[in-house]
């Protein structure tokens, strides 16, 4: 799926949590903190984003309805809102923890997610010199860039609608002692989305086989500008 990167966005909050680890004086909605917890107390898991130590992974979701799917008789279509959308059950739809059956001859339930992948692997962060069409002032001036290994989407079942699109969220699972394969066991309103990655018109056909997704030369993600930091 190449084309993906043609149109990456990242998601609001999902920007604001890689960069906060600690409560400030008040949460970001201007509320009073909660009971007990003081400026600088740790975030809890779902309020922050490490990209390097936490679980991240991708979803491939849906964003057309296919007339030609007579399997499933519900729509199934992810609507994707940047400022509003937080977790990742904004991005399910309606069918709360419900995933599309491994067992290939039949489907138990509909998502707008068709497949999870495993966490990214090989996860590293560096300071790059901007690409076009932004032009660097001097040799200091850098982007950030989050890089990783290529991903792997396991046996997409072939009775799934086709996805277009594939959204990066850190996984926080319900039962951590529990199997963190099943997609059952992620918590999807504590599991936060990062970023969206839309198709350009580009619609994954699953038929059952592995999907490879080949990670950019210029990295999975980036943002903003600034100068390396200073170094003695």
């Amino acid at each position: 799926m190449p084309a993906l990167a043609k149109q990456t966005r990242m998601y609001t909050r999902g920007l604001q949590r890689i960069f906060s680890r600690v409560y400030g004086f008040k949460n970001n909605d201007d509320s009073p903190l909660p009971g007990g917890v003081t400026e600088g107390n740790s975030l809890p898991p779902k309020d922050y984003i490490d990209l390097l130590e936490d679980d991240i992974c991708m979803a491939l979701v849906t964003t057309t309805i296919d007339g030609s799917d007579a399997v499933n008789p519900e729509p199934h279509v992810y609507e994707v809102d940047f400022h509003d959308h937080e977790y990742l059950s904004d991005v399910v739809g309606t069918t709360g923890n419900a995933v599309w059956s491994q067992n290939l001859e039949s489907v138990v339930s509909y998502s707008n997610i068709t497949k999870h992948s495993a966490p990214l692997t090989e996860k590293k962060i560096v300071w790059v010199n901007p690409t076009a069409p932004v032009a660097a002032p001097n040799d200091n001036y850098k982007e950030v860039m989050f890089d990783c290994k290529d991903v792997v989407f396991e046996s997409v079942p072939p009775n799934a609608p086709k996805s277009e699109a594939v959204v990066l969220y850190k996984r926080v699972l319900l039962d951590p002692s529990g199997n963190q394969n099943d997609p059952l066991n992620i918590n999807l309103d504590e599991s936060p989305v990062i970023a969206y990655f839309g198709g350009d018109s580009v619609a994954l056909d699953p038929n059952g086989s592995d999907v490879n997704l080949v990670i950019s030369g210029n990295g999975l993600i980036r943002w903003g500008v600034g100068y390396a930091p200073l170094t003695p």
